[in-house]
């Protein structure tokens, strides 16, 4: 924390970078859905994305709560495959890096910031729930097609 940073200032911070997380996601996963090689496979993605969507809107509004307005800038590089295997690999290492950063912020907020440590546990449970996704679409997916 900085000299002259609050606790809650640092956990705005904090929730301000997921929020951008989120929303990132969110592109990338509709810009997989668009070139996804299968109805089913955008369909699942698109239920993702909504996913993001609420979990977004629900650190918004924290950080209303917390004096703060949600601003993502759309800039932040997504990732890309030259197939639809390869797409999701990468969704899958992003749901694998939130995970991460979910926990570690549950772990430092569980004393210092108990409704905000709610929250991300929360989070963390849907994203979870989003890896398993990606998971289950990588194990039906061919690494080798040329789509």
């Amino acid at each position: 924390m900085g000299w002259f940073t609050t606790e809650k200032s640092a956990v705005a911070d904090e929730l301000e970078a997921l929020y951008s997380e989120y929303r990132r996601l969110e592109r990338q996963l509709d810009e997989h859905a668009e070139k996804a090689p299968y109805p089913q496979v955008a369909t699942r993605l698109k239920a993702l994305l909504v996913n993001e969507g609420e979990n977004a809107a629900s650190v918004s509004a924290r950080l209303a709560v917390l004096g703060r307005y949600a601003e993502s800038d759309g800039t932040a590089r997504l990732r890309d495959g030259s197939n639809s295997w390869e797409r999701l690999i990468g969704n899958l290492d992003d749901y694998r890096a939130l995970i991460r950063t979910l926990g570690q912020l549950f772990v430092r907020w569980d004393d210092e910031s108990p409704e905000d440590a709610l929250l991300v546990r929360d989070l963390r449970e849907r994203a979870q729930f989003g890896r398993m996704e990606i998971s289950d679409m990588i194990s039906r997916a061919d690494p080798h097609a040329l789509n």
